[in-house]
């Protein structure tokens, strides 16, 4: 997992980088991600696996920017 990661991640200029920047920004009907099919599923390894390679593009699409920018969480779920 983390070597296919790593293979997907490298080249920002890659084909497969914006197929799976479309996976991880599509969403179904009820507006659900990957991630949520992977975590209402139990399929616990897949969303650590999403849940990472978001997090991994996210990093490289925000570059030098300064991580603080962004509006921390309340830490609360709407329901």
């Amino acid at each position: 997992v983390n070597r296919a990661k790593q293979k997907d991640t490298d080249n920002k200029n890659s084909p497969s980088r914006g197929y799976l920047r479309d996976l991880l920004e599509t969403k179904d009907r009820h507006k659900s991600t990957a991630e949520h099919w992977a975590a209402g599923g139990g399929h616990l390894d897949c969303l650590q696996y999403l849940c990472e390679l978001r997090s991994t593009l996210d990093g490289n699409a925000k570059g030098n920017q300064d991580s603080n920018t962004e509006k921390p969480s309340s830490g609360k779920m709407r329901r």
